[in-house]
Order: C-alpha cells, then structure tokens, then sequence
C-alpha cells in the first residue's frame, strides 16, 4: 500500500512540474481551420492547440454568432506549449509568416473583425515578448518591401491582455456546415427585401409608411452584413 501511495505521489507532482513549466498564448490569424493548418505539431514538441473565440463582450459565443460578427470576438488559437522545447519566439514567428498583418479585418476571403489579426498576452512578460517581436517583424518587413521598391503597409495587429479563451464547439464541422447554409439562405432574402426596396423608389408607391418600414429594415441589415462581411451587392 505505502509503495502505491509512494508512485501516486511521484506521478502527481511529475504532473505538477508538467504544468508549471507549460505556457499559453492566444492569437488570431484569420479563419481558425486555416490557420490550424499552420500550427505542426511536428514542428512544434508538446503542443496543444484549440480554437476557439476572445476579444469580444459575450459569453458562451457559438461559432454563427462568431461567424456573424456579432459578438466582437476573434477566432484564435490557443496554444499550449512546453518552454523548455518550444520557445514563445518561435510561435510568433510563425505567426507572422502566416498571414497578412497588414489586412485590417480581411485574411483572403474572409472578412470581418471576427477574422482581425490579434495577439493576447497573459502577463508582462509576455506583452513584452509580442511587442519586441511585431518590431522585429516591421523592420524586417520594412527592409524588404524598400528594397524591392514596394509600398511599406503598416501592421495593423493588435496587442492586448485576454480577458477569458472561449473554446469552439467540438461538432465544429457540422456547426460551420449548417450556419454557413443559414446565412446564405439569410442572405437571398436580404437581397430580395434589397430588391424590394428599390423597386418601392422607383415605383414612387403611395405606401410610404410600408415603404420605410421596409428601408429602415433593410439599413439595419445592411450594418450587420456588413459587420459579418457579406457582400450585399445586387445578385
């Protein structure tokens, strides 16, 4: 009995030194599947990585909030890692290199400030780390585009203390598959409404309190399509 109660202590406290030497780090790069593609764990020993939402005001976000722009989150990683086989450093260098931190609110085709390019540091320590880093990136990243006679684009990414990690729903798939078809519907109705409008004006219907009604809907989710970056162009 004391020889079991003797191994269960060693194992118990090897696990707490695992812990106290682990770090985290949070930060946005765009979609969070895409940039997990980034993130090797052959290239990085011991880590942990999850998606999930912070930077915003609501609890518990789902990814169609997310998605739609309306819960002021990003979508980041979270990045656990041993410090003594993977340095902060080297995490946000591949950051970096990732992706465009000079796009504001815009990776590729996404668009939104659920897509901006963000950093979250837990201590001061780390704060210190991200900003010496981002320098080092600008003057890096300055040098060359003035070498190759480039327009110098500045950094638009932002350093800021995690206030909470919201981890991702682990159906992330399926979720991301029914909402993305939610707004697409949401969206075609949007233009037909669109649509309706227009034709309104340029009917001069007699209904004008209809007709706003109508236009004040319409402006309003104009705002949230826009917030979620939804194109609302004619079809």
């Amino acid at each position: 009995m004391k020889n079991v109660i003797a191994v269960f202590v060693v194992v118990a406290l090897h696990a707490a030194s695992v812990r106290a030497r682990q770090e985290e780090v949070t930060l946005g790069m765009g979609d969070f599947v895409k940039a997990l593609q980034h993130i090797d764990e052959a290239t990085f020993k011991r880590l942990k990585v999850q998606q999930g939402y912070s930077g915003g005001f609501v609890s518990h976000p789902g990814y169609g909030q997310v998605m739609r722009g309306r819960t002021g989150h990003a979508e980041v990683l979270n990045i656990v890692f041993d410090p003594d086989d993977t340095s902060l450093e080297s995490v946000l260098d591949v950051f970096w290199h990732s992706h465009d931190p000079t796009s504001l609110h815009q990776q590729g085709d996404d668009i939104g400030s659920q897509y901006r390019s963000i950093l979250f540091f837990r201590d001061a320590k780390q704060n210190e780390t991200m900003h010496k880093s981002m320098a080092a990136y600008v003057a890096s990243a300055t040098s060359k585009s003035e070498d190759a006679g480039q327009e110098v684009k500045p950094v638009v990414t932002e350093i800021v203390e995690l206030e909470k990690f919201w981890p991702a729903e682990e159906n992330l798939t399926d979720i991301a598959d029914m909402v993305e078809a939610e707004i697409r519907e949401e969206h075609a109705q949007f233009i037909r409404k669109y649509q309706e409008t227009k034709k309104l004006k340029e009917d001069g219907d007699p209904n004008l309190v209809e007709k706003r009604l109508i236009e004040a809907e319409v402006k309003s989710e104009e705002k949230e399509y826009d917030a979620a970056g939804v194109d609302t162009s004619d079809q």
